[in-house]
């Protein structure tokens, strides 16, 4: 404790083989602390949050895997996954890298630009979310920018669809798989994550009565086959793009860009798929149920005295809306100030 308050103490060491030879060891050094404002400021709540103090002074901290990393307690681990890597398209660095990921509570991989880290993740998140089979667990994936989410994205989803496809051949053409599990007919379109081939439409229609696999009885959460990823933009975007009525327009002055969602990643985002309003796919009824208490709430006159009702209405669909999403996922993928949205951690 520091003036009666738990605080996180930062110790700096001279090392003599990567110091200045020409330094003499007690010149004295000046440390500059420059933040950032808003990426900082939500670093520092969440260390605050880690190191946040017992109900009691006499309490136990509760173990946790960030507060040892930022305490330095985590032990240093050499355990190294054993399973096959080999259809991944990994070099050696790569595959040693997420070996040892696999079997470690901690991992940092660094790299110059152009070495496969993206790529290295995408694999990784790919055998992770494989790995959460039959659980309401889910990856998430936070990048410093909007730009960095959305490519990491669109990589995990292109190695997905390459992957299962891949498998897809392999139980058809190789294992002999060539019937649908459920209507007993030729030629299934579709390898669920649990391995399991389907038509389609069979699955659509299965899951509409349970949400789980019709062999395996394991969690299915994307209907299409596959792994089913999620994008959450931050809260100026949904409103940018789902604008909601007010009686008093506060509009201020805008000291920043808003992000406006590409059209090839609608059909990824939450705030989208919320509200049905994703084609390719067929919407919740968590979703329908959105969109018309959106039309609603737009349809009436700011002055009604319904007004308040409607938004209500909409606001209770929204959340339940994006619970689904949320309980349905395998990857989520947002930026690290939107991961502490109050929306996102609410759907949790």
């Amino acid at each position: 404790k520091t003036n009666g308050r738990r605080s996180i103490c930062v110790h700096f060491e001279i090392l003599s083989e990567a110091s200045d030879a020409g330094m003499p060891p007690s010149a004295p050094m000046l440390v500059e602390y420059l933040p950032k404002s808003l990426s900082y400021s939500c670093m520092h709540m969440a260390l605050a949050e880690i190191n946040a103090a017992p109900p009691q002074d006499s309490d136990e901290v509760p173990p946790l895997l960030a507060r040892d990393l930022v305490l330095g307690r985590l032990p240093s681990s050499t355990a190294a996954d054993g399973a096959d890597f080999g259809h991944w398209g990994l070099n050696a660095s790569q595959e040693f890298s997420i070996r040892r990921a696999l079997a470690s509570p901690c991992m940092l991989l660094h790299g110059p630009p152009g070495t496969g880290k993206t790529h290295t993740a995408a694999v990784l998140m790919t055998i992770f979310a494989q790995r959460n089979l039959g659980s309401r667990c889910a990856i998430l994936f936070a990048a410093p920018t909007n730009r960095a989410a959305d490519c990491a994205l669109l990589c995990t989803n292109r190695l997905c669809e390459k992957h299962f496809a891949e498998r897809l051949r392999a139980r058809v053409e190789e294992d002999g798989d060539s019937e649908c599990a459920i209507c007993l007919e030729r030629a299934p379109d579709i390898v669920t994550a649990c391995g399991h081939v389907f038509h389609r439409s069979c699955v659509a229609l299965s899951l509409q009565e349970s949400g789980l696999c019709p062999m395996c009885r394991q969690v299915l959460k994307q209907p299409g086959g596959g792994l089913r990823v999620v994008r959450v933009y931050g809260a100026d975007t949904e409103k940018q793009d789902f604008p909601v009525p007010r009686r008093v327009e506060h509009r201020g002055i805008q000291t920043f860009k808003v992000q406006t969602v590409p059209d090839n990643m609608r059909r990824f985002s939450l705030h989208w798929r919320c509200h049905a309003m994703v084609p390719e796919e067929e919407a919740s009824d968590e979703a329908l149920a959105t969109r018309a208490a959106y039309e609603q709430l737009r349809a009436t006159d700011v002055r009604s005295p319904s007004f308040d009702e409607r938004r209500t209405e909409y606001q209770i669909a929204l959340a339940k809306a994006r619970a689904a999403e949320i309980r349905q996922a395998d990857i989520i993928f947002t930026t690290c100030v939107s991961s502490r949205r109050t929306a996102f951690l609410e759907a949790l």
